[in-house]
């Protein structure tokens, strides 16, 4: 029976700080991902790991390092329309693309991130 009462906020939209993180495995992945630096400009490539502070962006763009940007992440590829997104910067250039730290995550982000994680580091069992 519906409820004349508003639906109470949920807290999933909400940042996670640094002490909210812990100690996680990086993933590797071949998730299609992009970087809109704040110029505008959008980098795309492929994130070949993934851990709950950041990221290696597999690309031949040349971008900054300390340069801010927006992380989106493609679960299942661009078609699909599932995404993960994250702010960031870059933390460091090395041959073959970038070191993304995040300095934001939402804790809906932060808990798909996760719960990936866990789930490839218990070799796909949930």
């Amino acid at each position: 029976m519906p409820s004349d009462e508003p639906e109470p906020s949920l807290p999933s939209e909400a940042p996670v700080t640094d002490s909210d993180r812990r100690s996680f495995t990086r993933l590797p992945t071949e998730l299609e991902a992009d970087i809109r630096l704040d110029d505008g400009r959008v980098v795309t490539g492929r994130a070949s790991d993934v851990g709950l502070r950041g990221l290696f962006l597999v690309t031949d763009e040349p971008v900054a390092e300390g340069s801010t940007c927006v992380v989106t992440l493609f679960l299942g590829g661009r078609d699909l329309g599932l995404s993960l997104r994250a702010e960031g910067a870059v933390a460091r250039r090395a041959e073959g693309g970038l070191g993304i730290a995040f300095s934001e995550v939402t804790h809906a982000a932060f808990h798909h991130l996760r719960n990936l994680i866990h789930f490839d580091a218990d070799g796909g069992h949930a």
